[in-house]
C-alpha cells in the first residue's frame, strides 16, 4: 500500500511553489541583538512528542568584535504554577562564539506541554537574546539523509509534500563530520537515508552507530544507483540487504503501476546477490530487483536498487515521490515501534504507536507503579506506624499519669513543672533519632531501570531514579558520556506543589544541579544510555537466563 494518493494535476506549480516555501522560509525562532543572532529549532525538523525525549538545536551567530563567551539556556514554557509544577527543568550549555562565526549546540529534553524557548545569557548572566522555535512542523516521522549532495533534503522533502500523504520532518546532516560516533545522539529519530554519499568518511565508531540504530528499532534506507561503489561497499555486509556486485538497466514500469501511472523510464540499477535474511519487495518486468528490505535487530534495512535523486527519475516528480513514499512508508511500517506511553504523566494525552514511533530513544518504559518502588526505600519510607504510636503513647502515659503518680508519692508535685518538659525535650530527641538518625549519613541514589537488547550486545538502558540527600542545600550529580539526562518524572496522580528547580549543564559528562534540596527529599533523575555488553569479538545473540517467582501472587522476573 503506497502512501502516493494525491492528483497529478499541477504538478509543475506545485512543486515550484513547494521549493519557493522551503527556500524563502524564515529561520525558526530567530532573535537578535547587539550582533547576536539566536535561532531555536527542532533537530530532526518534526514536533516533539510530550513525554518523548526531543533534540532542539540553539544556533548562536556573532557579527559583534572580539569573541563572545555565555551561556545558552533551554527554559521550559509551562508555568510553575501549572498543574506539573515541578516536572521539567532548565538546561544550560556554555557557547564562546568568534566575531563572524556560528555555534550550534544540541540539547535533548524530554519534551513538556508548552515546549522550550531559549535565552542567550553573557557572562554576568544577564539575557541578551531569546528566540523561540517555529511550532508549524509535521508531526509525523523524522528522516535524517547522509549525502554530498546540497539541499538533498529538500529534494526529497518538496515532492513528498506536494505529491503525498506523508508526513515527515526531514534533515541532513552536513557532513560525514557531523554524523554523531554515538547512537543515544539519533533518539527520536526514526529513519535515515544515504544517497549519494561517500561511507568511506565515516569512522569505524559511525559505522557502528548505523548498525545500532537499525537495531533498536531505526529504519535504514540505502540507495544505489551509480553511485554505489562509493555509497555501498564501505558500509557493514550485514547491513546491506542487496550485495552490489555490478550494474545494469531496469524499467520502473512495475513501480509506476503501483500508484495508477504509466511510465516506461529507464534506470540505473545496481545488481547482485539478495541476503538470506532479506528479500525482493519490488522488482522490474526484466526481474531486476528495484527495492529490496529486510529485519535487522528491531529495525529495517531498505535498499533502493535506483536513485530517485539522479536523472531521469529526479526529474519526473510523480516518481521521484512515489519512489521515496514506498521507500519510507515500507521501511517504517515494518520496524518495531515504540511504547504507546508516550505523554502519559506528562501532561499530555497518551499517544499510539505510528510510523514516528520506531528508533532508539522512543520507548517510554515507566507506568505509574514505578513511583510507589521509588517512594518503597529504607530513605524515602517513613518510620513504622506502630513504633511512632507506642512513642506517643508512651509519651502521654508519662507526662500524666506516671509522672504524677511518682511525684506525689514522693511529696514533690511542685517538680511537674519541670519533668513534663524535660520528657517532651526527651521524646522530641527519640523521634528525631528514629526518623532521622537511623538512616545513613551519605547520598542515595535509589532507581529502577528497564534495558532493552539488541544485535551484537546492544543495550539500551532507561533509568528512573531519586536522589536522597542527608542534609539540606545543593546537590550536584554527574551522569556518564553519552548520557541523555532530564528530572522530568511522570506524575500518575495528584501533582506535585512544589517548585523544585534544577538545572542541567550539557557537557561531555552532564552535570545535574538540584537547589534547596530539603533533608531526604526525592529529587528525580531520568537517564538514557546505549551501550554495548561486550567490546570485543561481537555475537550476533547474547545469552540470557531468565527466572521467574511467584511472590505473594504476584509473578517477579530476573
Amino acid at each position: 500500500m503506497t502512501a502516493f494518493t494525491r492528483p497529478l494535476a499541477a504538478l509543475g506549480s506545485a512543486y515550484v511553489a513547494g521549493l519557493l516555501l522551503i527556500a524563502w522560509a524564515p529561520p525558526a525562532g530567530a532573535a537578535s541583538a547587539g550582533g547576536l543572532t539566536v535561532t531555536l529549532g527542532q533537530r530532526w525538523k518534526v514536533a516533539g512528542r510530550i513525554g518523548a525525549w526531543t533534540p532542539y538545536t540553539v544556533t548562536v551567530r556573532y557579527e559583534g568584535p572580539g569573541t563572545f563567551s555565555g551561556d545558552v539556556f533551554l527554559v521550559p514554557n509551562t508555568t510553575r504554577s501549572g498543574p506539573f509544577p515541578a516536572d521539567f527543568p532548565q538546561y544550560r550549555s556554555p557557547l564562546t562564539v568568534p566575531s563572524g562565526t556560528e555555534r550550534t549546540a544540541q540539547v535533548y529534553v524530554i519534551e513538556e506541554p508548552g515546549g522550550y524557548h531559549a535565552e542567550l545569557r553573557d557572562g554576568q548572566g544577564r539575557v541578551v537574546a531569546t528566540a523561540a522555535p517555529n511550532f508549524a512542523l509535521p508531526t509525523g516521522a523524522a528522516i535524517a539523509i547522509l549525502s554530498d549532495l546540497p539541499q538533498a533534503e529538500q529534494r526529497i522533502s518538496a515532492p513528498l509534500k506536494s505529491l503525498s500523504r506523508i508526513e515527515v520532518g526531514i534533515s541532513q546532516f552536513s557532513s560525514a563530520h557531523a554524523f554523531p560516533n554515538s547512537v543515544v545522539h539519533l533518539s527520536a529519530l526514526n529513519g535515515l537515508v544515504i544517497d549519494q554519499f561517500d561511507s568511506g568518511a565515516l569512522d569505524h565508531a559511525q559505522v557502528q552507530t548505523l548498525k545500532d540504530f537499525v537495531g533498536l528499532g531505526g529504519t535504514l534506507i540505502v540507495v544505489g544507483g551509480s553511485s554505489w561503489r562509493r555509497t555501498l561497499t564501505p558500509l557493514a555486509q550485514d547491513l546491506l540487504p542487496l550485495r552490489p556486485a555490478a550494474t545494469a538497466t531496469a524499467s520502473l514500469a512495475t513501480l509506476a503501476e503501483m500508484a495508477g501511472l504509466a511510465s516506461t523510464t529507464a534506470v540505473e540499477v545496481v545488481t547482485g546477490d539478495v541476503a538470506s535474511w532479506a528479500k525482493v519487495a519490488v522488482a522490474s518486468p526484466e526481474g531486476q530487483p528495484l527495492i529490496v528490505e529486510g529485519a535487522y535487530g528491531a529495525g529495517r534495512v531498505l535498499a533502493l536498487t535506483f536513485d530517485p535523486l539522479a536523472e531521469p527519475v529526479d526529474g519526473q516528480l510523480a516518481l521521484a515521490a512515489l519512489s521515496w513514499s514506498q521507500a519510507i512508508s515500507r521501511g517504517l511500517s515494518g520496524a518495531q515501534g515504540g511504547s504507546q506511553l508516550a505523554g502519559a504523566g506528562f501532561g499530555g494525552p497518551v499517544q499510539p504507536s505510528t510510523l514516528g514511533a520506531s528508533g532508539p530513544g522512543t520507548w517510554s518504559a515507566f507506568p505509574g507503579y514505578l513511583t510507589q518502588i521509588l517512594n518503597d526505600t529504607p530513605a524515602a519510607s517513613s518510620p513504622a506506624l506502630g513504633l511512632l504510636a507506642a512513642l506517643l503513647i508512651g509519651y502521654g502515659l508519662l507526662a500524666s499519669l506516671f509522672s504524677y503518680i511518682l511525684l506525689k508519692a514522693i511529696g514533690r508535685r511542685g517538680l511537674l513543672w519541670v519533668i513534663v518538659p524535660a520528657l517532651a525535650v526527651a521524646f522530641t530527641a527519640g523521634s528525631y533519632l528514629i526518623g532521622f538518625g537511623t538512616r545513613s549519613l551519605d547520598y542515595q541514589l535509589t532507581g529502577v531501570q528497564v534495558q532493552r537488547l539488541g544485535p551484537e550486545g546492544l543495550v539500551e538502558t532507561y533509568g528512573l531514579g531519586a536522589v536522597l540527600s542527608p542534609r539540606r542545600g545543593d546537590v550536584r550529580v554527574d551522569a556518564a558520556p553519552n548520557t541523555l539526562v532530564s528530572t522530568a518524572m511522570p506524575v500518575f496522580g495528584p501533582p506535585n506543589t512544589g517548585a523544585l528547580e534544577s538545572l542541567i549543564t550539557v557537557a561531555p559528562r552532564p552535570e545535574v544541579l538540584f537547589t534547596n534540596v530539603a533533608v531526604w527529599e526525592q529529587r528525580p533523575v531520568q537517564t538514557l544510555t546505549i551501550t554495548h555488553s561486550f567490546a570485543a569479538e561481537p555475537v550476533q545473540d547474547m545469552g540470557i537466563t531468565a527466572q521467574l517467582r511467584l511472590e505473594q501472587g504476584e509473578s517477579r522476573a530476573r
